[in-house]
């Protein structure tokens, strides 16, 4: 007689579902590994919300962020102008350039010499304010600077009915960052006649504010005046001692 069947068992945890085990991920040589249900393999290191397999690579911003340049000015910038005696009795004209201005073109005029820099320009306004040269012992009277629609002129006057052949050219700045441009005046006897002989104007008074005895523990202090003028004699003006 065929054997009875057995009897269905009982529903208990026997017949419950068992979690998948973890896996522990492999890994190559190669740094990549494999998640047991994932669609591709992935880079290790990767950043968070980056795509499977397009991790950033070492050395390169993640994607979105944004990399700043560095700046390189590429302006002709006049620093500033200058005027100079020099050991041989001459005299120079310079202006510093953060760059190589190249070459100036010349424009001679009666009385005044001006050299023409394409796309140079000052930044600061006092560095075109003239240089007063008359009394130092050189042709030039003045010199400027002058910005001219994408220009920058360098005016040079001279003293009245002298006639000068200037020697220019460019060498290192005083820094040695730039390039200095440079104006050379000859030696020679161009002061008027007597100018050697004349002093100096004296400076202005000053009135100096500093602590003592006077009203609101403040005094006012003048600089000594001027020597009282001199006589035909050569003795001094003034009361008898």
């Amino acid at each position: 007689a065929p054997a009875p069947a057995p009897a269905p068992a009982a529903p208990g945890k026997a017949d419950e579902k068992k979690p998948a085990e973890d896996k522990e991920p492999a890994f190559n040589n190669e740094g990549v590994f494999k998640i047991s249900g994932s669609k591709g393999p992935g880079i290790v290191g990767a950043p968070k919300g980056s795509k499977a397999g397009k991790g950033a690579p070492s050395g390169k911003a993640a994607p979105g962020t944004k990399v700043g340049k560095a700046k390189t000015s590429t302006a002709i910038v006049a620093q500033w102008p200058g005027f100079r005696m020099t050991e041989d009795g001459g005299s120079e004209i310079v202006v510093e350039f953060s760059k190589n201005p190249l070459s100036p073109t010349q424009h001679p005029a009666a009385g005044s010499l001006s050299f023409v820099f394409k796309g140079a320009h000052v930044i600061k306004s006092n560095n075109q304010n003239p240089l007063i040269t008359v009394h130092f012992n050189t042709p030039i009277a003045s010199a400027r600077l002058v910005p001219h629609k994408g220009e920058l002129h360098l005016k040079i006057d001279f003293r009245p009915g002298v006639s000068v052949a200037p020697v220019s050219g460019l060498r290192a700045s005083s820094d040695g960052d730039g390039q200095q441009f440079f104006v050379k005046l000859p030696a020679g006897a161009w002061l008027p006649k007597g100018a050697e002989n004349e002093e100096m104007p004296p400076p202005p008074t000053q009135k100096l504010k500093g602590k003592g005895k006077g009203e609101g523990g403040k005094a006012e202090q003048e600089e000594p005046s001027a020597p009282p003028p001199k006589t035909e004699s050569g003795s001094k003006t003034g009361p008898t001692p």
